[in-house]
């Protein structure tokens, strides 16, 4: 979805959620669309089209006089009731992200702050001075401005989902304190220490208060929710490609990983648009507009009268429209996606190969082994992200992995710029066999140590190829300080 389409959903999820907590009552009018315009640092547009939504469902009513008023008259008990009825079927979901996401962020925490320009360190610093703001807004527009440094938006949409999801909902408590002590100068505190470049003291400083909000939540859910908790526990959920235009990125992303494990092989046929709808339970115009983006990819290309061909990756290089601006789209993702790889697949792989049992471990093993027999050893990246997916201790970051697996293989297509078959091969048998090597002594540390310098130095060789394309991005995306500095504060 298109960043204005996103905002105007996580606005009304804001508003909403407020509504329902009791942050405003019968009668309070909301924060001018002005105002919250400037507090979120989005366009008039997209704030009248979130207000509009809520005037849609009764929450408020819209005047030009009397602006944005809220009509909904919950009382005590009902606002007491949302709060347990949102709380309740989210326990697990909490405690599971709050002890894992670390594992998935702390390093790319780090570097947006190294990546801080002054400019943006002001606007940190000024957070603090807008009294009228609430907490939860501050700290959205907090994340915005940290991770935005990074130029990643898949990582932009996706801390934006977690702080909807679980700091949203904490912080619309209108006791929220009582459970957590922030200090005041928290933001001031750690502008300064990232113009002082003191890097020890602020990565000891996120992880305080990563510490602190575990407490919180724990004190939570032991003193203010007192109803049953449900057996049927939600989930967290991530698609950065909600709206329903988009779909055909997600099922081009499916048909590409079944050709690249060979399940459609090259030069042979996929199934008929009617077949292919059919199966992925879609209409034959959204399966239209999927293969017109594989084909526009060079992944495949449709013959009239005949079908759509699987292309081999030679195919690829002269067919890639490398300049269409959905091929561009989709290798940024690809970028994105390997960026967050490349700073978290060290802690997760070992915090999964540690949690796996020997059943498991040789079941990767195995798979390994067989991308070695099939003589496609650039195959072992996107194999581990896959098994990472699969057997991550923790549901949130199962989901975020799954999602991140599948963006990869825009990058397929890239495969016709790197080498030949030898030469990849070449460059992967050295990481392959101290991989098997690591996984069958049951080291955890070093397979997730070899795992993370292969992948940084693809990535690193990769993202010049992304630039020759027209992907400039991707060089700041991997111009990075030594990865090995970052791994010293773990």
């Amino acid at each position: 979805m298109d960043k204005e389409s996103e905002l105007q959903y996580i606005i009304y999820d804001i508003l909403k959620m407020q509504i329902e907590f009791g942050t405003y009552r019968y009668g309070n009018t909301l924060p001018r669309i002005e105002d919250t315009c400037d507090l979120l640092l989005v366009s008039v547009y997209t704030v009248r089209k979130a207000y509009y939504r809520l005037q849609r469902e009764g929450y408020i009513t819209l005047t030009k006089k009397g602006g944005s008023k809220i009509k909904v008259n919950y009382s005590e008990q009902e606002i007491d009731q949302n709060i347990q009825s949102y709380f309740a079927p989210r326990k697990k979901m909490f405690f599971d992200f709050i002890r894992t996401m670390p594992y998935l962020i702390e390093k790319l925490e780090m570097l947006a702050w190294k990546k801080l320009s002054s400019e943006t360190l002001d606007k940190l610093d000024m957070l603090i001075t807008k009294n009228r703001a609430y907490t939860s807004y501050i700290i959205l527009h907090y994340t915005e401005l940290i991770y935005g440094s990074l130029g990643n938006e898949s990582l932009s949409h996706l801390m934006r989902n977690t702080i909807i999801t679980f700091l949203f909902p904490f912080y619309n408590l209108q006791d929220w304190s009582h459970y957590l002590f922030m200090k005041p100068d928290i933001t001031s505190t750690r502008v300064q220490l990232c113009r002082e470049k003191q890097w020890d003291k602020l990565h000891e400083s996120w992880i305080d208060q990563t510490k602190q909000y575990l407490r919180a939540i724990t004190s939570l859910y032991e003193n203010r929710i007192t109803i049953p908790i449900p057996d049927e526990q939600l989930t967290f959920s991530w698609n950065p490609h909600r709206n329903s235009s988009q779909i055909c990125y997600s099922l081009a992303l499916d048909f590409c990983e079944l050709i690249v494990n060979d399940h459609y092989p090259v030069e042979t046929f996929l199934p008929s648009i009617e077949k292919l709808a059919a199966e992925k339970n879609v209409s034959v115009s959204t399966i239209r507009r999927t293969l017109a983006l594989l084909n526009t990819t060079g992944i495949t290309k449709s013959i009239n009268g005949v079908g759509t061909k699987v292309l081999s990756v030679e195919q690829m290089k002269t067919s890639c429209k490398w300049t269409d601006r959905k091929v561009q789209k989709c290798l940024l993702e690809f970028a994105f996606s390997m960026q967050i790889f490349v700073f978290s697949c060290r802690e997760i792989a070992e915090l999964t190969i540690n949690s796996m049992n020997q059943d498991e471990v040789n079941e990767c093993i195995k798979g390994l082994e067989t991308i070695k027999k099939i003589n496609k050893l650039d195959l072992i990246t996107s194999y581990s992200f896959s098994f990472l997916a699969v057997y991550a201790p923790s549901s949130f970051l199962r989901t975020v992995y799954s999602i991140l697996y599948g963006q990869s293989f825009w990058g397929y297509p890239l495969q016709s710029k790197i080498g030949t078959r030898e030469s990849i091969n070449a460059s992967y048998l050295a990481y392959y066999e101290k991989m098997i090597c690591c996984l069958k002594s049951l080291d955890a540390s070093g397979f997730a140590a070899y795992l993370e310098e292969l992948l940084l130095t693809r990535m690193r060789a990769i993202s010049s190829i992304l630039a020759d394309v027209g992907i400039t991005e991707a060089e700041s995306l991997f111009n990075f300080p030594c990865i090995e500095d970052t791994n010293d504060k773990m």
